[in-house]
């Protein structure tokens, strides 16, 4: 091997390992922006489910909630069914919640994230699983969804 070959070989070796690092700090960062973003989500969702259950009026959730939500209680269905498990379930006790999905859709014009949240509630009258979907636009905050709340078996009816 003649020595301008060992010098090309030896700047590739370099070159390779500056690309190596670069990529190694960028999926460090991509790892801590999701780990922001995971945090926030569980704020956001903890912070819902307790404004949710202080009254079950959709009213109090409103601001939080995509628009895509809003337009889907005009015939007031959801605020009806929020109503209904307040009757049922009472206020809350506790809360322990956690985002088990967090993903980046890129689904349109630009790349929105998306969290599932999900909180074990215990409630004076029972227990309930209540899951929200959240969505967050790039330089936005979170949004609500969707709502699912499912009681538990043995919750009074």
């Amino acid at each position: 091997m003649n020595k301008g070959t060992m010098i090309a070989i030896g700047v590739l070796v370099v070159l390779a390992g500056f690309c190596f690092l670069w990529m190694f700090q960028m999926f460090k960062g991509f790892e801590v922006a999701m780990d922001e973003s995971r945090s926030n989500a569980k704020t956001f969702g903890e912070e819902t489910v307790a404004l949710l259950t202080l009254n079950w009026d959709f009213e109090d959730i409103k601001l939080r909630s995509a628009q895509s939500l809003v337009d889907s209680d005009q015939d007031g269905t959801l605020s009806a069914q929020l109503r209904a498990y307040g009757e049922k379930l009472g206020q809350l006790k506790s809360s322990i919640g956690q985002v088990t999905d967090l993903a980046v859709d890129n689904n349109g014009e630009s790349q929105v994230l998306r969290a599932t949240f999900v909180a074990e509630v215990d409630f004076e009258n029972g227990s309930a699983t209540v899951k929200l979907e959240l969505a967050r636009l790039p330089r936005n905050s979170w949004q609500l969804v969707g709502i699912e709340v499912l009681p538990d078996e043995g919750t009074v009816n």
